[in-house]
């Protein structure tokens, strides 16, 4: 998580000096998840399959940092400020004015 928010703040730095439309968007959980080569001998390809994979994509997209309730479970209590959740799926969007 911290990597994404400091990606985040680079992107607005970036942003801001090439006066640039870039918005960065992250989803961050917690999974097990299968990954590499499938598929038949002659067409294999790498992938990553699971439920975790799933549920990345029904976090949603767009700009910002979202995190699982998981991921959200991990967070020590005072890392916990300035998120709100959202559902569904319990999806938590990070807002520092709260």
């Amino acid at each position: 998580m911290d990597a994404a928010a400091e990606l985040q703040r680079a992107t607005s730095e970036v942003r801001a000096k090439h006066r640039l439309k870039v918005e960065l968007g992250a989803n961050l959980h917690l999974a097990v998840v299968a990954e590499g080569e499938f598929g038949p001998d002659d067409d294999r390809r790498y992938d990553v399959l699971g439920s975790g994979v799933n549920h990345l994509f029904l976090m949603g997209g767009g700009a910002g940092i979202r995190i699982s309730e998981p991921v959200y479970r991990q967070l020590p209590n005072e890392r916990r400020k300035g998120w709100r959740k959202n559902r569904p799926p319990a999806t938590y969007t990070f807002s520092p004015l709260h």
